[in-house]
């Protein structure tokens, strides 16, 4: 510990040092010596300079002098690298009070949505890279639909005009080689951890196609991605690390999901002594609410964290994710996965990286991307929701819920349906009845209800008995509760004519020696659409026209 006063002539000193840690991993530092003398020389120059400008420029040093007294202080107290300090000094001595920098913005590139939306993440770090290559391995579960890298760096010195960082084309790591193809990204975000000394920004490009090209070779499933310096001769201070999201559909996954994704770049050390670097802005995903808790992902793409440093990720509605920004893909990068809840009726989450300015040598933290994979509902998904008659898990007409989930007749359901001429339940050809409900060749013979219903051909009756019930045979509700016999020998139009048409057939359609063209399905099938319908005399015509067909049968009295 050093401990020295050394007075300015403005009334406030130089206070205690606290030896900043050789391994520090800013990197260069200073011993105490050194560094006493460096901030001595800049206190001496202040001093000369203010004692020459003549009285009112001292009184407005002299005003100023305690807010920077205790920032030196903070700076002191903790264990920050020489060279930070000296630049943080010059910067605040200068009059530059604020960072220029990119909050997080949702992109619409990366709000998209549909069935089966999955996304794929990884990461790497990138520092100490030089002229070596680095992979990026992820799962890739379907058809791609879109690809993004990200990468993040420090800049240090920058260029600076008029006090602020300046980015170029080509700016120092804007060019890269991914998976063999050179690249130059975009800038999507910037921040200066020192205002117009350091810089931090973050690039992206759009690799798509190089990405769907090689799923497209090898399959869906795991796949690894190469990355290298682009030009060696341009290189930040420190590059970060790089992420890589990828946007595909999974044809096997019913559910639907949207992802919104924001990207930009934000510092946030709660160890500076500018406010605007200290927090990071919070960002906001809005999406339609649900009637249910739901389970969301959310991926953030950050630089600057290490292991041992503590730092915090807020989540509405959800427990703090705390000290996980810890170099997990690499020095200095993190491309984090979290599950996180969406509470019932709740339409946004906010979401913001924290360096957490109650703790000591709290994170310092390059947060470029946000995004959320949220499910949510819709017709199709195979899940019956409120306003839905039913969910089959497709949006197709014809199958017995309609692509808006509504419940219709379909071939196959055994009802006989407006455009079918016969369902017998089933879709399977050679039954009489085609799997596309059209009537088959076959048939050519029938017996009348006259034949049914006389004592000495109760022998040919098969499958039913003379006491069986009409209304439990056939499943309706037709007058006067009769048994098939009784309904055999009532007269009359209508549902009466039906009636005796209906049993007749159904006889025809139960004896093996018959060649009739319905099956006892498609009997009761015909029947129960016409009570459904009202249309008795259409259905006693297309069962009478087959009944009449010739009856093979003889005597065949009960023994």
């Amino acid at each position: 510990m050093l401990t020295n006063h050394a007075s300015t002539g403005h009334g406030w000193d130089w206070y205690t040092y606290q030896q900043v840690p050789d391994m520090y991993r800013h990197g260069l530092t200073l011993d105490e010596g050194q560094m006493f003398e460096g901030v001595l020389f800049i206190g001496t120059a202040l001093s000369f300079l203010s004692l020459i400008s003549g009285a009112e420029k001292r009184n407005r040093a002299r005003l100023d002098f305690p807010t920077q007294e205790r920032e030196v202080r903070e700076m002191f107290s903790k264990s920050i690298p020489a060279w930070t300090v000296l630049a943080m000094l010059g910067a605040m001595f200068a009059g530059v009070t604020s960072s220029h920098a990119t909050p997080l913005q949702v992109t619409a590139d990366l709000d998209l949505q549909g069935q089966g939306l999955g996304v794929a993440i990884g990461g790497v770090g990138l520092e100490f890279i030089g002229g070596d290559t680095r992979t990026i391995t992820l799962d890739i579960g379907g058809e791609v639909q879109s690809a993004y890298l990200y990468w993040v760096g420090r800049e240090n010195p920058c260029t600076a005009e008029a006090g602020a960082c300046v980015i170029g084309e080509p700016h120092l790591d804007q060019e890269m080689i991914f998976h063999g193809t050179p690249i130059m990204g975009e800038v999507v975000g910037s921040e200066e951890p020192i205002p117009g000394v350091q810089n931090s920004i973050a690039y992206r490009m759009d690799v798509t196609d190089i990405v769907a090209e090689k799923v497209q070779l090898d399959g869906i499933g795991t796949h690894t991605f190469t990355i290298a310096d682009g030009n060696l001769t341009l290189n930040f201070y420190r590059k970060d690390g790089a992420g890589l999201i990828v946007v595909y559909t999974d044809a096997s996954e019913l559910g639907f999901y949207r992802l919104i994704g924001a990207h930009g770049l934000d510092f946030a050390w709660a160890d500076s002594p500018y406010p605007s670097v200290q927090v990071s802005e919070p960002v906001d995903f809005m999406y339609d609410a649900a009637a249910a808790d739901r389970t969301a992902e959310l991926i953030i793409f950050c630089g600057d964290g290490t292991a041992p440093r503590p730092d915090r990720i807020d989540i509405s509605d959800n427990p703090s994710v705390v000290n996980q920004i810890a170099s997990s893909a690499g020095d200095e990068w993190d491309s984090l996965s979290l599950g996180i809840t969406i509470p019932t009726g709740v339409g946004m989450t906010t979401v913001e990286v924290v360096s957490p300015a109650d703790q000591s040598n709290s994170d310092s933290l390059a947060w470029a991307l946000g995004a959320m994979r949220i499910p949510f509902s819709a017709c199709g998904d195979g899940v019956l929701d409120p306003g839905e008659e039913c969910d089959d898990g497709n949006n197709e007409d014809g199958d017995g819920c309609s692509a808006t989930c509504e419940l219709e007749g379909y071939c196959g359901d055994g009802i006989l349906d407006p455009g079918e001429e016969c369902d017998d339940g089933n879709n399977e050809d050679g039954d009489g009845c085609s799997a596309d409900c059209e009537l088959e060749p076959g048939g050519g013979e029938g017996c009348t209800p006259g034949y049914w219903k006389q004592e000495h051909h109760f022998g040919s009756w098969v499958g039913y008995a003379t006491g069986d019930l009409f209304d439990v045979v056939f499943g309706v509700d037709a007058p006067g509760n009769k048994t098939l016999l009784q309904t055999l020998w009532t007269g009359g139009g209508k549902e009466h004519a039906l009636g005796r048409h209906a049993v007749a057939a159904l006889l025809n359609a139960s004896n093996p020696d018959v060649s009739f063209m319905y099956t006892t399905a498609d009997v009761i099938a015909i029947v129960q659409e016409a009570y459904a319908t009202g249309e008795y005399n259409a259905a006693k015509n297309m069962l009478a026209e087959q009944n009449e067909m010739g009856c093979p049968l003889g005597r065949a009295e009960i023994e």
